[in-house]
């Protein structure tokens, strides 16, 4: 198959865990639609793929997206029977940090903001490094190459995205809803390396929203009717 392709504040680890999956490369799949192969679902794709199912892992931003659709007994062995691996991110605590982030924190400690203005913006800056180092520790601690989100809103898939690129891993991102014709509509909200559209006209309109894709892929409406 074709398509193989919050806020957590990042605590340093001193005591390195060696994750599960570390040694091989892994494919994270974002809990965002569910699993239910008769309806949307994050693993559409799933049945007929070649994938090493191994490979796989679906990982729960919190317990509220986690229990969304079903309860986390039922939940469990439905993941089971499809052989993919989950993982609960409050959990876990992540290994990885980069002197790229210890720097960047070091050089804003030495700003000194003029106005309220500056102080909000050097905040921001602060939080969103923090958001970035976390993705950034799981991304590798999981040894992530590729990542599947179907988030359509929110901050969160820039944020993942700044995390991926700096580990060169691949993001892929799907149409969810019927884009409107409307040029820079939904800004820089799908920063994907892959993003796979339903048709033509689809195509067209994603392509005025002033998004930042590296590709555009036509694959049709993926869902059961």
């Amino acid at each position: 198959n074709k398509l193989i392709y919050y806020f957590y504040i990042y605590k340093n680890y001193k005591n390195n865990k060696k994750n599960v999956l570390s040694n091989k490369s892994t494919i994270a799949i974002n809990y965002v639609e569910g699993h239910n192969q008769k309806k949307r679902n994050d693993l559409f794709w799933l049945k007929d793929s070649k994938l090493d199912r191994s490979s796989l892992l679906i990982y729960f931003e919190s317990k509220k997206k986690m229990m969304q659709f079903t309860n986390y007994s039922k939940l469990k062995k439905d993941l089971n029977k499809l052989s993919v691996k989950h993982i609960k991110l409050w959990n876990e605590t992540f290994s990885d940090s980069s002197k790229d982030f210890e720097e960047i924190n070091s050089s804003l400690k030495y700003l000194k903001p003029k106005d309220d203005i500056e102080n909000w913006l050097l905040s921001d800056a602060i939080i969103l490094i923090s958001k970035i180092q976390y993705w950034y520790s799981f991304f590798k601690d999981f040894n992530v190459k590729i990542h599947i989100n179907a988030e359509e809103r929110g901050t969160s898939n820039i944020i993942k995205q700044l995390a991926l690129d700096k580990l060169k891993s691949l993001s892929i991102g799907k149409l969810r809803s019927f884009p409107r014709n409307l040029k820079d509509d939904w800004l820089g909200f799908y920063p994907n390396n892959a993003f796979f559209v339903w048709g033509k006209e689809t195509s067209n309109r994603m392509k005025k929203s002033g998004n930042c894709f590296d590709n555009l892929i036509i694959s049709g409406y993926p869902y059961p009717d």
